[in-house]
């Protein structure tokens, strides 16, 4: 299985280390991307910005082809990126403990 970042983003990488049971990887070149589309390996895909948002993606256009990634609709994303969202917004509103997180009163 493969999980694919648009971005490097260490925050949600490292989360996502606990997230995830399967391998994970980070892909740059968007030829792998590609490819595991192809051969039905791409789990799911999603860019992790600067500021840890987490943004879904659904398709990608390369070449002028269009290659259609699977969400849940009902989520509006795959359901890994949604868990990692709602574990960050958890965290960034201090719902949850974590040490990237300081809850001032």
């Amino acid at each position: 299985q493969l999980y694919f970042f648009f971005f490097k983003q260490k925050t949600a990488y490292e989360m996502l280390r606990s997230l995830v049971g399967s391998e994970m990887c980070i892909r740059d070149r968007i030829q792998e991307v590609i490819q595991a589309i192809k051969e039905n390996r791409l789990i799911e895909a999603f860019g992790a910005g600067t500021a840890v948002t987490i943004s879904p993606v659904s398709q990608i256009c390369y070449q002028g082809v269009d290659y259609p990634i699977n969400i849940n609709e009902e989520l509006h994303a795959g359901e890994l990126s949604y868990e990692l969202s709602q574990k960050i917004f958890a965290i960034q509103y201090g719902k949850l403990n974590h040490p990237w997180s300081i809850v001032l009163e």
